[in-house]
């Protein structure tokens, strides 16, 4: 092949790659908020107005106790000021860090491998491979985006750091690869699994290679290896210090250290981890539920299944890493980013495709190493570049087709939840979740069956439903079907439910809005009253609290509360009611 040949391959291999998985996914443009966009987005949880709060979310940010993601965070401010409430925008920047990590993974196999059509051909069957749609097709699912994203930027930086460049072009790259790995820690916690790669390899260099490292990229890599794991451990201090070490999440009413021991969450984690492959391998039942069965829970017949999957998946992959010593790194990060859903650390998660990002690109970069190495032991290396192009167009048609399929399910919660809830009928935060979408519809009976159903208990089902969150819901549910006094007995069988402060003071206001329905006009007034001290700036409940000091002759706190209510919402349905009250009250 001519040099004018080879220099017009590799301008058009990386737009064509780039171009196919854009086309894939474009039509997801037009579906909407689903699942955590409404409380993240919608709601403003995760959205930052002022430039003065930034720095707070580095020590103390707005996710979950256990979690530290401020570049997630900005991130959602960002698209939220850039295009106001409209989805189009914050489900274009998914697939622009989408494309930004195709042309990245392309760009440094192009680097590392001989072979342009191998390095192009993971980058497209990674980019267009349908378990990453849920990465993809969901707004919130970007932290994956972003970490992954930072983590290549700092590998494409350290490569050029190590290059055959000059001092000051090497000193910048180093800077810059630190600086990217910071960005990938700081947008989800499993970039530390490129600290743990990066030390396997530093550590014994020409075992992971086959092949001796210059002396130079070992230092290196040992080098990056300590200032990473410095970086990560700085951002563990501050996380630790500034959330006075609640580490931890509710769930189902318990911490999630204390739902399964050690050695269940290994046994477990094995069904999830074959379970894992399957997918990977054959990316038919997609799934975005972290429900799964605790391991004690199987009957014999599914725990031997388990056992027996899992030792023939870990022994091949042990004779494949002594065979075939090109394949080690792709095993070891494939593993390795798979550690964290593994629960060993109680506060992360054990499963959903969404986990599967990091990992999917070390299955297919492994799997089109060995599609190659088989073509050129069988003598058909020279005709690589046909099966490689007939390779990528059965890939093409049969990844698009399903891509688009799950792209239709994000549409909506009820798309969304209803497909899921059809191959997962226990799944208890997407019971949860269809039954508020359904609540904000209107439709309150439908959605009030699948909030009780929510709230089930499924022996041996392990979720991370936030059951206070859904006892809220379901509460709501009941005083919108005028259910007054089973809204009562229900919230008070929960008086005693671990949750968040703000989630159990929602919890005491609904209760003393049932008690106040139900004439219980005393006890309902200290609940109002002790809640508003919280929130002052709540209309609503200004008005019961008005409301019921007016009917225990309370006139003074009645006068003040009520007009405090008109003014916070002046174009209130009931004014004229309210300021005849008020003329009464002598106001």
């Amino acid at each position: 092949m001519t040099e004018r040949s080879q220099s017009t391959r590799r301008w058009w291999t990386l737009p064509l790659v780039i171009a196919l998985v854009a086309a894939t996914y474009w039509s997801g443009l037009s579906n909407g908020f689903v699942w955590l966009d409404q409380s993240e987005i919608l709601e403003e949880v995760l959205i930052v107005d002022e430039w003065s709060e930034v720095p707070g979310l580095f020590t103390n940010d707005r996710n979950n106790p256990g979690y530290h993601r401020p570049i997630y965070t900005l991130m959602h401010s960002f698209d939220k000021w850039l295009w106001g409430e409209r989805p189009f925008g914050f489900l274009l920047s998914s697939l622009l860090l989408h494309l930004a990590n195709v042309a990245l993974v392309c760009v440094i196999l192009r680097q590392l491998m001989s072979s342009e059509w191998t390095a192009a051909l993971i980058a497209l069957a990674w980019g267009l491979h349908p378990v990453n749609s849920a990465v993809v097709g969901l707004i919130h699912s970007k932290a994956d985006l972003l970490f992954v994203f930072g983590g290549l930027c700092s590998v494409w930086f350290f490569l050029q750091a190590v290059g055959e460049h000059g001092r000051r072009r090497r000193s910048i790259a180093w800077v810059l690869a630190v600086v990217a790995f910071a960005l990938a820690l700081l947008s989800k916690e499993t970039a530390l699994a490129i600290i743990i790669v990066v030390i396997l390899v530093a550590g014994r260099p020409r075992f992971w290679s086959g092949a001796e490292l210059p002396k130079r990229v070992t230092v290196s890599l040992r080098r990056f290896a300590a200032i990473t794991w410095g970086i990560a451990l700085l951002i563990l201090a501050l996380r630790i210090g500034s959330s006075s070490g609640e580490l931890s999440t509710v769930s189902n009413g318990e911490l999630y250290a204390s739902t399964l021991s050690l050695g269940e969450r290994v046994q477990t984690f094995a069904g999830v981890y074959t379970d894992y492959i399957r997918t990977l391998i054959l990316p038919l039942k997609l799934s975005i539920a972290d429900t799964v069965t605790a391991f004690s829970a199987l009957d014999g017949g599914g725990q031997a299944r388990v056992v027996a999957s899992a030792a023939v998946a870990i022994a091949l992959q042990c004779w494949a890493a002594v065979k075939y010593p090109w394949l080690r790194i792709w095993l070891v990060l494939f593993n390795v980013s798979l550690v964290p859903v593994a629960q060993l650390i109680p506060i992360l998660h054990f499963r959903a495709d969404r986990f599967l990002y990091l990992p999917s690109l070390a299955f297919v970069g492994g799997l089109v190493q060995c599609v190659e190495h088989a073509l050129s032991k069988s003598g058909a290396h020279a005709r690589h570049k046909f099966f490689a192009t007939a390779f990528a167009i059965l890939w093409i048609a049969l990844a698009s087709g399903r891509i688009q399929l799950r792209l239709r399910d994000f549409k909506d919660d009820q798309a969304l939840f209803g497909a899921e809830l059809n191959h997962t009928p226990d799944y208890l935060e997407g019971l949860s979740v269809l039954g508020r979408s359904l609540d904000r519809a209107g439709h309150h009976e439908p959605a009030g069956e699948l909030l009780r159903l929510s709230l089930q208990d499924y022996p041996g089902r392990i979720s991370y439903l936030d059951k206070s969150g859904a006892v809220i819901a379901y509460s709501y549910n009941l005083l919108a079907r005028g259910r007054v006094e089973d809204a009562v007995e229900f919230l008070e069988s929960f008086e005693r439910l671990p949750a968040k402060p703000a989630h159990r003071d929602e919890l005491d206001y609904n209760l003393a809005v049932a008690r106040f329905r139900i004439g219980e006009v005393s006890s309902a007034f200290a609940g109002f009253d002790a809640y508003h001290s919280k929130y002052p700036a709540d209309p609503s409940c200004l008005y019961f609290l008005g409301r019921s000091a007016m009917l225990l002759g309370k006139d003074e706190r009645a006068r003040t509360a009520l007009s405090e209510y008109l003014q916070l919402s002046p174009n209130a349905p009931d004014r004229t009611e309210v300021e005849a009250w008020l003329e009464e009250l002598g106001g």
